[in-house]
């Protein structure tokens, strides 16, 4: 290789290294920017979807349905968050569906994680469900999901009647008991008892399924709402009707009364048959 020759491919060496640093810095460049985005990418607002019955069809604003009938809640989310699902009727005024301190359930409950979740969740293989309240007129459905706890809110439906399904034993329908403190402290049944519950209420429209609403002034909280009506029945249930479907219903307690009296239990820290519930 001759002098010239050499000389040539030295000067294109260095031609080369101020396009490698180039690309470099580039790449660099590239990173930080895709870092930053992602850091700061704002996960989409969480969604939910109410299913009625055996179905997943959305019934439209105050649809009619009976008393008793199942609901269940479908909550997708795409980060952890704290969830609480209450309902409010002029019969039993406000109820804490989840968390509930009378739900056995399988379902995480603080936070729920990223993901799909079918709530009130399962027991024992099978679907738990909620229902649509026990008398006549609207029943708002209540729900707020947050990146953080809201410690008043948990405080205020602790005080709530609880919906659970302990009182019956296949632990699929729950049913409306007595907070752990009594009646004494549950609130007035004419009126929804916490301002943030209010303002979910208030929001309540056409599109009680799709992704939740930001509530005002409250950076990572979301709320949604869903009224539904229990009109009156066609032929109201006499009162042997009442007592013969309360017997049903219970009957199978009795059956574990009887065995719990013939054998002691094998763990001692279980408990008895749960009292029944204030109301269904």
């Amino acid at each position: 290789m001759g002098r010239g020759e050499r000389r040539r491919n030295t000067m294109e060496a260095k031609s080369r290294r101020p396009r490698r640093a180039v690309l470099v810095v580039e790449a660099a460049v590239l990173a930080t920017l895709a870092a930053i985005w992602i850091s700061g990418r704002t996960p989409p607002a969480p969604s939910v979807r109410w299913q009625f019955g055996e179905t997943r069809t959305a019934q439209e604003p105050f649809a009619e349905l009976p008393a008793d009938h199942p609901v269940r809640l479908q909550v997708e989310i795409d980060e952890p968050l704290h969830v609480y699902v209450a309902s409010w009727d002029m019969l039993r005024g406000n109820v804490a569906l989840w968390p509930s301190t009378r739900l056995k359930s399988m379902a995480s409950v603080d936070p729920l994680a990223a993901g799909t979740h079918e709530l009130p969740g399962r027991w024992e293989q099978q679907d738990i469900v909620w229902h649509v309240g026990d008398g006549v007129g609207v029943t708002t459905f209540l729900v707020i999901a947050s990146r953080r706890p809201l410690d008043d809110l948990a405080a205020a439906m602790l005080r709530f009647r609880q919906m659970g399904n302990a009182a019956f034993p296949d632990r699929r329908e729950c049913a409306t008991y007595a907070p752990d403190a009594g009646m004494d402290v549950v609130p007035p049944l004419h009126a929804i008892a916490h301002d943030l519950l209010k303002l979910c209420a208030e929001q309540a429209g056409i599109d009680h399924d799709g992704p939740m609403v930001p509530v005002p002034d409250r950076d990572g909280v979301w709320m949604k709402a869903m009224r539904v009506v229990t009109p009156l029945p066609e032929e109201p249930m006499t009162a042997e009707q009442a007592q013969q479907e309360l017997a049903e219903r219970l009957s199978p307690l009795e059956g574990l009364v009887e065995k719990s009296e013939a054998k002691p239990p094998a763990d001692a820290g279980m408990q008895g048959p749960p009292a029944p519930p204030s109301g269904r």
